[in-house]
């Protein structure tokens, strides 16, 4: 079921709750406040679980711009539960914004314990998410 948290960012869990789908399509400091708090509260739920984090965060709709305050935030955010292993895979259809993340996933702690791509492509992003799910 697809919930929208504010005008601009949707979430969705997949795969049995195993997988978060964040899709964003403002750069406004309330939608990416809402990202910010919604990611936090995923990370919490899965520290206290003792499971991985496996989300995607889809920012392809739209020509989305990096800012001061988004770069402030991805970085935050990365250092928060460093203990967390798992997977974030970022979906963008702009050349600038992929430099962009790349440049900042270079500059992320947790490199070893969370693994980070770039897509440009929803499903591959998925399958790549899906390949970290639990054997059932």
């Amino acid at each position: 079921m697809v919930t929208t948290i504010v005008p601009g960012l949707t979430a969705e869990h997949t795969h049995e709750g195993a997988i978060l789908v964040l899709r964003v399509s403002s750069v406004h400091r309330e939608v990416i406040d809402a990202v910010v708090n919604t990611v936090t509260a995923e990370l919490e739920a899965c520290h206290q679980a003792g499971r991985s984090i496996l989300w995607v965060v889809d920012a392809s709709e739209n020509k989305l711009t990096m800012t001061p305050y988004i770069r402030a935030q991805i970085l935050r955010l990365a250092s928060l539960y460093p203990g967390v292993k798992g997977r974030t895979a970022f979906v963008t259809q702009s050349t600038l914004v992929t430099r962009l993340i790349m440049g900042l996933l270079r500059l992320m702690p947790n490199r070893n314990s969370r693994q980070r791509r770039i897509f440009v492509d929803f499903d591959t992003a998925m399958v790549w998410l899906e390949e970290a799910l639990p054997a059932s």
